[in-house]
């Protein structure tokens, strides 16, 4: 199987971000209740927003890491016919999901914002740097693909491309 172009990868995460946007507007709604109860000191502020970052960031690994690990695919992936295998052609565990998510969440936000903080006008550059690596990597891999020994492949639209996913080797 060959590994997904970078074209179709850009068309699944638009996809999937749309969806996810979705989940974490439904996500919300408990947070902001609780912050409502909460005593001042915690519901605004530093701490306020660190609740809602460490929720919103786990509410996202959750929906990224759930259908990485059953069945290899997101929504986005699903449409698109693409899957998420290791070396040995299995799907992600849990583990293995974590530290994908990790790394494409440094990729994406937090060299960016670290930088931004720290008033680097140039910040933006940064954006999705671990992603357009796949376009200097012979095999189409970006930085979480690499350092979470996976890969996402294409498929035929078929029940038989599933257990061909699992069979395939790195």
């Amino acid at each position: 199987m060959k590994n997904a172009s970078i074209l179709k990868r850009i068309l699944v995460i638009v996809y999937d971000a749309l969806l996810l946007t979705g989940v974490i507007l439904v996500a919300y709604i408990p947070v902001y209740g609780l912050l409502e109860i909460l005593p001042t000191p915690f519901s605004t502020g530093f701490v306020a927003e660190g609740i809602k970052v460490v929720y919103l960031v786990g509410v996202s690994f959750f929906f990224y890491g759930w259908f990485w690990t059953h069945g290899g695919q997101t929504l986005g992936m699903r449409a698109w016919h693409l899957y998420l295998i290791k070396p040995d052609g299995k799907f992600p565990d849990w583990i293995t999901a974590g530290i994908r998510y990790a790394v494409a969440l440094c990729s994406w936000g937090l060299v960016p914002g670290i930088l931004y903080a720290a008033g680097i006008k140039l910040w933006y550059l940064t954006v999705g740097l671990g992603f357009t690596w796949m376009l200097l990597n012979p095999r189409r891999l970006a930085w979480h693909d690499v350092l979470s020994n996976t890969r996402i492949v294409r498929a035929p639209p078929t029940t038989e491309a599933k257990t061909s996913a699992k069979r395939k080797e790195f």
